[in-house]
Parts: structure tokens; sequence; C-alpha cells
């Protein structure tokens, strides 16, 4: 296909912000000096890694010159591992805003001679981390919850640790990076419930751990993950790209009807890069080489779009829910519209995002309406109002999609949360 386009702008994206926490605990965990590049360089990567420091992981150079906010990727990291868990003790963390934070240093915490604290944002402590905090309870650990978490002094044994169902998968990913964390003890038998969610993240939790504890630390047995104590051996690892941070300018490029390319590759196996997948099946989209995407067959043309009888697409997010964002921009632009499903927990991200991509589609000019419970159908009807800024509520993810459909924001700091070079980029 030819391009529509002479501009073919080419995105870096940052280091995807789930693998580089799973690496930063593991680092932090190893016996010896790891070696990261390419890392995320969000605030909450940059919060987690001070965490990290505080409990005594030795990070070179220091955040500041490591993690600079002004390019899309972080330098390289060197980690002095701690050769298993923190010691612990009356130490009090920072998970930030991040609920991977929160989640997986209170499962580190866990496995802590003499456990530590674990404060965030108020918004983060409002949102639901009772299945991790109840299972660690039953397993005989004594936690505390107020404006912080205080885990005691008391290391998790092992054995078989049942993991709540319905829960969220940080609270899997957490336990099993605990399990191997371990510098000895024995086996843990980690139940999963049959219900997973977003299981894809606990595959990457798991890739994460391979690399760092080779190959016999993790295997799937039965109707458990066999985990076996590390702890972890100091590694040199690269960061893939964040395939969520590419969903916004995959959606530009269908928007505007112009190529794009990425600077480096996403991991085909991330959880949000069915995405890009999805794109190319339904021919929005088509690859013309790695990385570098062209515009589809498919017609965006919205010039007739309330006469349009097209079946309308579908596309679960239960699986990818940062995605969803991007979707509604799209779905509130493509004649058919799209039936975006699996939106149910969306209402618990950093702000509610089920409402917020409602508003959002809304604002664009389309219909919005909830077909079955826990899905959402956007089809546009008319041309929306752009004449104010768009309201976030502070969720980056609502932000740049706003700003991808051309909107304005009220709060394009909040972006820094995932992504601080986003505004450098869609000026490309």
């Amino acid at each position: 296909m030819s391009l529509q386009s002479t501009h073919h702008p080419r995105i870096d994206l940052p280091g995807c912000k789930s693998a580089s926490a799973r690496a930063l605990i593991l680092a932090s965990c190893a016996s010896g000096r790891s070696s990261l590049s390419g890392l995320s360089n969000s605030e909450d990567t940059r919060h987690l890694a001070a965490a990290l420091s505080t409990l005594g992981a030795g990070i070179h150079p220091d955040l500041e010159s490591g993690f600079d906010s002004s390019s899309a990727v972080s330098g390289e990291i060197e980690i002095e591992g701690m050769s298993g868990p923190p010691i612990g003790g009356e130490l009090m963390v920072d998970a930030g805003e991040a609920a991977t934070n929160l989640r997986l240093l209170v499962a580190l915490a866990s496995i802590s001679p003499g456990g530590f604290g674990v404060c965030g944002s108020p918004g983060l402590m409002g949102r639901p981390h009772s299945p991790l905090l109840d299972f660690l309870v039953d397993m005989g650990q004594s936690i505390e919850v107020g404006e912080h978490i205080k885990v005691g002094p008391w290391a998790l044994p092992g054995g078989d640790w049942l993991c709540p169902a319905g829960a969220s998968s940080q609270f899997h990913s957490g336990l099993a990076l605990a399990a191997v964390c371990r510098s000895a003890g024995e086996e843990v038998r980690l139940h999963l419930p049959p219900d997973l969610p977003s299981p894809g993240y606990f595959e990457l939790t798991i890739d994460t751990i391979l690399d760092f504890c080779g190959e016999r630390s993790a295997a799937v047995v039965g109707d458990y993950v066999l985990l076996r104590p590390g702890p972890p051996q100091p590694c040199k690892w690269e960061c893939p790209a964040d395939a969520s941070a590419a969903s916004f300018f995959l959606v530009r490029a269908i928007l505007e009807q112009r190529p794009v390319s990425f600077a480096r590759p996403w991991s085909p196996s991330h959880p949000e890069a069915c995405f890009a997948t999805w794109l190319l099946e339904q021919g929005l989209l088509c690859e013309e080489s790695a990385g570098q995407f062209d515009v589809g067959e498919r017609s965006i043309d919205a010039a007739n779009v309330t006469s349009s009888s097209a079946t309308s697409l579908e596309f679960n997010v239960d699986a990818c829910p940062d995605v969803a964002p991007a979707l509604a921009v799209l779905a509130a632009h493509l004649p058919s519209g799209v039936v975006i499903s699996g939106v149910g927990r969306l209402r618990f991200k950093e702000s509610d995002r089920f409402s917020g991509i409602s508003r959002l589609a809304t604002r664009l000019g389309a219909e919005v309406g909830e077909p079955t419970s826990g899905s959402l159908l956007i089809k546009p009807t008319a041309t929306g109002s752009r004449q104010q800024a768009f309201v976030t509520d502070g969720d980056h993810r609502l932000a740049m999609a706003a700003a991808v459909a051309g909107l304005e924001v009220d709060d394009r700091a909040c972006v820094a949360k995932s992504f601080p070079g986003f505004w450098q980029e869609l000026l490309k």
C-alpha cells in the first residue's frame, strides 16, 4: 500500500513500566550487581527505585542522572542487590500513586525479617488492596492498615500459597516475586484462581523471574506454579518498549491517515500488544516492516456515520485494560463503532476510567451505550464539543487519549506518571 502522507513520525516509546517494576524488585534482591537498560522513566518507576534504595539496594547512578525525564527512555542503571529480601525494620517507603508499586512492595515486606511500612497517595491508599492483605493475614502475617500499611517482622514461609480469587493480577505477581526473592526456605506452590484477571501480566512476571533466576526457578505443575527460593542472580537486562504507550500513536496514525514507526520494539507477549494485532486484523493498519505501520484499507471517514449500518467491531479489554482510553477515541471516529467489553474494573484505576472514557467519547460526538453489563458501545453520531479542556481527573491515560483526539486537557502534567516524554513525542 502506498503511504498516505510523506510525514512519517518515528516515536521513542518509554520502557515498559510493568516490566521495569518487576526487574527492579529482582535486581534489588539479587546476589550481585545487575545492569538494567531502557527502563521506564515514569514517576511510578522513580518512586519504586527510591523505595528499593531506602530498603538497602545500591542504585547507581542516582535517580536524577539515571532517569532523565526529558527523554523517552532512561539510561543504564546498575543495582547492587541485597542478596535476598531487605532486612527491613522501622522503615517507611513511598509507593507514590502506583498500585503496582504498593502491591509488589507489600508482598516484598511479607518476606522481610523485620517487615516495613508502605505508604502512598490518598487515592492509591483508597484503592482495593484487601485481597492481598487478607491473604497475608490468613498466612499468619501481622498487618496494620491506616494511612499506610505496616507489615510486621515475620517472614512468610514457603509451602502452599492459595491466591485470592477475583483479585488483581498484581497481587499474584507480587507473591511470585516474593517467593523467588527469598534467600532460602521451602519451595512455594502458588495456586492461582481459574479466573485470573489480566493473565498476561502474570506471565510477564514469570518471564522476568526466569531472566533473573534461571529456568529452574519457576514451573507450572498441575494447578499451581512451583517457585524456588533464590536469591535472584545478577543480570544484564534490557527493558522492552511499552506496548500500552504505543496504542495512542497507533490510533493517531489511523485518525490522521498517516504512517508511524517506533524506535524500538515492544514484547509481543505484553498484554497490550494484542491491540496492535487487532488493528492489523481489522484492516485499520498494515505493517510495512518491523515497527513501521501504515494506514489500512478500512475507512474511518465519518462523513456519513449517521447512515452507517455496519456491524460494530468488538474488543475485550479485560486482559489489556490500559488500551481502553485509546480504543474509545478510535471507536468515536469509526463509522461502525466498537463494543468494548470487559470494562467493569476500569472503575478502580487512577480514576473511574469507565466513566472517564464515556465522557471522552461523548465529548468527541459519540453515542455511548451499555448493551450488556460490563460493556460499552461507542459509535460516532455528530460533531462533539472541543471548546473547553477535557477534565482528566488526573488520569494519565485519559489525558493522552484526549490529546491524541485533538482535545486540550486540564492537567498536562499527569502524563508523567507513565510517559513523561509524551508531549514531546506528540509533536512529531
